[in-house]
């Protein structure tokens, strides 16, 4: 069995809010009694929770696209709840409700899940050791709450998207390929993606069809497709920073290579939607997974965040991946089979893990 703990855990899904009309969920991992004990806890114990948010580039995604099993099954062999996130999307909904989504989950799983656990006669969180972890976009989601100085314990990002306030976001370069996905029409013709109802996530889609393919669908496919895309969309056009502000004229002064003057540029009240901009002294311990050819989230996002890091004293361990692309590890095993996992992976989540637990 590929992940014997992920098969034998308890799994069930929830609400932790409701806003808009809209129900967001999560999805929980939830060690078994004999699970619980294997790991040295009794059925008395307040275990650790790790609270997952996806990939998606803030645009696309629901709570299972791109699922970090291998981090999942490690986790709940240790005794650690497991839960994922489904939270809203650009453009649809401003940034700093995207940000609220994320808070709202991290203190529903910190200080409300344990009713539902204790009712299943699961072990409880302890709410001193809840961590965050987050691949690409979603890593923007863990990094963000990371910053915000609420008792996260630790913070796992897998090619986090961190740098939304770098040239490399906001400089216009429409003939950019990404993800192998041409160039994308100019912002006119996506202006209505913002018009259209909320979304509580969007499975990611097939990106081996083009743009005209979904068009000649209808509608509904082409603005799936739009939608998902979005933040390809974002990086072509070098406005990020406009988008997830909501300030017209701020990507264009993003252009500066020097990150203490792109700090002192963006207004100090919302430095908390750049997570490279909101670091600080008591920043949790940090494991930073990435690969050093990511064709999407440029590596220099976690160089720059250890960077960060490193300057305020803050523990942190990056992993960089040789020759590896975005998403390289999707479907990995926790193995020692697997020279992916022994070599490289195992070193970041077993950071990550350990911390944790203290």
């Amino acid at each position: 069995m590929a992940f014997p703990n992920i098969a034998a855990a308890v799994r069930f899904d929830i609400e932790y809010k409701s806003v808009k009309g809209l129900s967001l969920e999560l999805t929980v991992w939830a060690p078994t009694a004999g699970q619980a004990d294997a790991a040295g806890l009794s059925a008395l114990s307040r275990c650790p929770a790790c609270i997952n948010f996806h990939p998606g580039g803030l645009t696309g995604g629901i709570r299972t696209d791109w699922l970090p099993e291998y981090l999942i099954d490690e986790a709940l062999g240790q005794g650690i709840v497991c839960a994922t996130v489904e939270y809203r999307l650009l453009p649809r909904t401003p940034a700093v409700e995207i940000l609220q989504d994320a808070t709202d989950a991290y203190f529903f799983v910190r200080d409300k899940l344990s009713d539902e656990l204790l009712a299943r006669g699961l072990p409880c969180i302890d709410p001193q050791r809840v961590g965050v972890s987050g691949l690409s976009g979603g890593g923007w989601c863990a990094a963000t709450l990371g910053g915000l100085d609420i008792g996260v314990k630790a913070v796992f990002g897998i090619y986090g998207m961190v740098g939304v306030d770098s040239p490399y976001y906001n400089t216009v370069r429409p003939e950019a390929t990404i993800f192998g996905i041409p160039p994308l029409p100019p912002p006119s013709d996506f202006a209505r993606l913002s018009q259209l109802p909320e979304l509580a996530g969007l499975p990611l889609i097939d990106f081996s069809k083009t743009r005209e393919e979904y068009e000649k669908m209808g509608q509904n496919a082409l603005d799936h497709y739009d939608q998902i895309v979005f933040s390809i969309h974002l990086i072509q056009y070098g406005c990020y920073a406009n988008q997830i502000t909501g300030t017209d004229g701020l990507s264009e002064k993003l252009s500066e290579p020097d990150l203490e003057k792109r700090k002192a540029i963006v207004p100090s009240n919302l430095h908390k939607l750049f997570p490279l901009l909101n670091i600080g002294p008591n920043y949790p311990l940090t494991a930073l997974l990435h690969g050093t050819l990511d064709d999407g989230v440029p590596i220099e996002d976690s160089d720059n965040w250890k960077a960060q890091l490193d300057k305020v004293g803050a523990p942190n361990k990056l992993v960089r991946v040789p020759d590896a692309k975005h998403g390289f590890e999707v479907g990995l095993k926790n193995s020692n089979d697997e020279p992916l996992w022994h070599d490289y992976v195992s070193k970041a989540v077993g950071f990550f893990l350990k911390h944790l637990k203290e």
